[in-house]
């Protein structure tokens, strides 16, 4: 199967729902700009949960390209959390990432499940000092 997200210069679109650390559930919505050069790919963009004041999210990858399907490391630096540094593997249909922060008190994961080459289904935790904080359920649609 072939990606489309994370391999090719593309934007996309995210809808969906954003869990905090009570289990409460808000809208989201969101932004990735993924432009892929020579020898990395950067991801640009934001996630905005539409809590009573509306909050964005934002995060920029370096992504490391790799010949490994298992092996696709990267780095990003988040406001709220610091810099990540984390590893993508593909397996199938889903594109699988962990992270932690640089200081190890924040860590987590993203699956990117591939339903058609326009679409993917996005699913993710963060963990602050062992407790959930948030976790995410999304569509991402690319821009046409």
């Amino acid at each position: 199967m072939k990606h489309s997200f994370l391999f090719a210069t593309q934007e996309w679109l995210a809808e969906g729902d954003y869990y905090d650390e009570k289990g409460n559930r808000f809208n989201l919505t969101g932004i990735s700009q993924i432009v892929c050069d020579k020898d990395k790919w950067t991801i640009t963009g934001f996630m905005e949960v539409l809590f009573k004041n509306p909050t964005k999210f934002y995060n920029n990858y370096n992504i490391k390209k790799s010949d490994s399907d298992d092996n696709i490391p990267w780095e990003s630096y988040n406001p709220a959390l610091g810099r990540l540094i984390g590893n993508m593997s593909i397996s199938g249909d889903t594109i699988t990432s962990r992270y932690t922060s640089e200081d190890g008190t924040c860590s987590g994961f993203e699956t990117l499940r591939q339903i058609d080459e326009q679409t993917y289904e996005n699913k993710g935790e963060c963990h602050v000092s062992g407790k959930r904080i948030s976790s995410w359920s999304a569509i991402l649609k690319a821009k046409m």
